[in-house]
């Protein structure tokens, strides 16, 4: 529990879900708001897992996402 009082999961879960809103309100300003697949590049640290946050919450808005998971190999 941070000094606000939020845990990390807390966090990365409004972070994703303002990332979700934020783009379909980005969306709402093109001509053609039929935009419906969204790509997510994520990382393995924490703004990887708001990424995967924000796909879960666009696809609850009926949204087509894909996540791909980008981590350095390990030797």
């Amino acid at each position: 529990m941070g000094p606000l009082g939020y845990c990390i999961y807390n966090l990365m879960e409004l972070a994703g879900q303002s990332v979700a809103h934020s783009i379909i309100h980005a969306n709402m300003n093109y001509h053609s708001n039929k935009l419906h697949n969204f790509l997510f590049l994520c990382g393995p640290g924490n703004n990887g897992g708001d990424g995967y946050v924000a796909a879960r919450h666009l696809k609850l808005m009926n949204k087509q996402c894909t996540c791909l998971a980008f981590k350095l190999p390990t030797e």
